[in-house]
């Protein structure tokens, strides 16, 4: 009897462990171990070669795992965000005319920034000026989403501007991507401080991976599905109206563009992600504004329901949601800092979602964005001068604002 007994204590402990193993197996399955795929990469690019990578790795991702592109690449009619294959080789094509060099592109862009902040000096006036402190943090979401965060704590408010990707800030045809892609980082980030006269005291860096995973470390965010993204997606459970959908639907939704009402000409029945083709870069400019307006529009509505799921946490889960994500993006903030921009950016009411002046046009089959930075900035100063008139008035104070 005793004998049974114990045989049945270790075939039960036994089946205990094969369920441990296999539950540990399938959350390591989710959580860590990602497939790979072999993609080469040639052309203009600094370290041509083939590497491996994600499955869902975007052109993008290869192209700086490859170094960056040089500054004769021509990106123009490349799809940055296109999911890249395996067993594939892409091949970066070469600029026709542009400069010789990045130490070329380097004094192109400092007689740029010259160049803008003369006209910042002419038509910004001092009187305009708002000394204000601010905390501000360039976020890019790569490839194609670059922001510029600024928070002003004494006055809880909270702007976040978009910066087009094909912005020209030179006198030349080099976009913002481009920028970006040939300089790297920190230098990006010094061209942008520079441009816009405002020091960039953090920045974060955010792919598609690290982005889906902080979605999911709120267990989803609620999005309004509009029927066209509902239509296009295929996931054919979901349903248009509010929905709470996990990261990766999240991505695909920020990311979604509905052509047919755009007017730019597309490939139908190729995957509605990896819809956009060469051809598409044939529409007129009008198009690309609607297209690229309709994205800006699903950004805010997502950096909203981000906020809106943020704030319903409550004090502990949010400690520990912050403590998670600075695991999941790239950035120069501390863990402790970067908690406590989050929560005071996260719960500021006042958000203000807005787009840099200018205008688009095309040129030969591409877009470009004319920036009008003299513009935004006179517009933003006056702006934060009147908040700050309207709070000594409503504090019975009187100061001049210099």
């Amino acid at each position: 009897m005793v004998y049974r007994k114990g045989i049945f204590w270790v075939v039960l402990l036994l089946l205990f462990t094969l369920l441990f193993l296999w539950m540990f197996k399938n959350f390591s399955d989710k959580e860590g171990n990602i497939q790979t795929i072999r993609v080469g990469v040639s052309g203009q690019v600094n370290l041509p070669g083939v590497y491996d990578l994600y499955v869902g790795s975007d052109v993008a991702s290869l192209i700086l795992t490859g170094g960056g592109i040089t500054a004769n690449a021509d990106l123009s009619l490349i799809d940055l965000e296109e999911l890249v294959k395996n067993d594939s080789v892409y091949i970066i094509p070469t600029r026709v005319g542009g400069v010789k060099d990045v130490d070329a592109l380097v004094r192109l862009t400092e007689s740029a920034v010259l160049d803008v902040q003369a006209s910042v000096k002419a038509r910004v006036m001092d009187s305009v000026v708002c000394d204000i402190s601010s905390v501000n943090v360039l976020y890019v979401g790569q490839p194609a989403v670059f922001l510029l965060i600024s928070y002003y704590p004494e006055l809880s408010k909270l702007y976040i501007t978009n910066i087009p990707h094909s912005t020209l800030l030179l006198n030349s045809d080099y976009r913002l991507c481009d920028l970006y892609m040939t300089f790297g980082k920190e230098v990006f980030k010094d061209l942008i401080q520079n441009f816009f006269n405002v020091k960039i005291d953090y920045w974060i860096y955010q792919d598609r991976f690290s982005f889906v995973r902080m979605v999911d470390l709120l267990d989803g965010i609620e999005l309004s599905l509009d029927r066209a993204f509902v239509r296009d997606h295929p996931d054919h459970k979901l349903v248009e109206g509010l929905l709470r959908v996990n990261g990766s639907t999240a991505w695909d939704f920020v990311r979604y563009i509905d052509y047919r009402l755009s007017g730019v000409k597309h490939k139908e029945g190729s995957g509605y992600i990896d819809r956009v083709t060469d051809d598409a870069f044939t529409a007129k400019a009008a198009s690309w504004q609607v297209v690229y307006e309709s994205r800006n529009h699903r950004h805010r509505h997502l950096l909203l329901s981000l906020a809106k799921t943020f704030n319903e946490l409550s004090v502990n889960e949010k400690n520990r949601f912050m403590n998670r994500v600075v695991s999941v993006v790239e950035t120069n903030i501390t863990s402790s800092a970067l908690l406590n921009i989050y929560l005071k950016m996260l719960t500021t009411p006042d958000l203000k979602f807005c787009s840099l002046d200018g205008y688009y046009k095309s040129d030969d089959g591409r877009l470009y964005f004319i920036p009008d930075i003299p513009s935004f900035l006179m517009l933003r100063n006056a702006e934060l001068r009147g908040f700050v008139r309207s709070l000594n008035l409503e504090g019975g104070k009187e100061q001049v604002i210099y």
